[in-house]
């Protein structure tokens, strides 16, 4: 295992008729088991066109990624996350950091 966090994207749209605050609602609902997951380090939920949305979360490593994917939805909460979720429009990949940049800041 490197030190390198590793990237899990989940990239979904919402059922027809779900309104933006329940998408919201229903990953907050899964945040707790997240909170206390060995290896969870930060997630956004991104709002993305097209009803399209990106769940953006860090881990220490694939080994721990791979095992909340599969031990979250053995959780109640995911009921609420999944139900207003396509689940025929999820793509779900991880990876590592190829490339980074930033603007630098002025030192002055």
């Amino acid at each position: 295992m490197n030190n390198s966090p590793v990237y899990e994207i989940v990239v979904f749209k919402a059922n027809d008729g779900v309104t933006p605050e329940q998408v919201i609602a229903g990953a907050q609902s899964i945040q707790p088991f997240l909170d206390n997951y060995e290896g969870y380090i930060s997630r956004q939920l991104i709002q993305a066109d097209n009803n399209q949305w990106v769940d953006f979360v860090t881990w220490e490593s694939i080994e721990q990624a791979h095992a909340a994917a599969e031990d979250i939805m053995k959780q109640p909460e995911a009921g609420q996350f999944m139900s207003v979720v396509d689940t025929n429009s999820i793509n779900m990949m991880h990876g590592t950091t190829a490339f980074l940049t930033s603007l630098k800041q002025a030192t002055e």
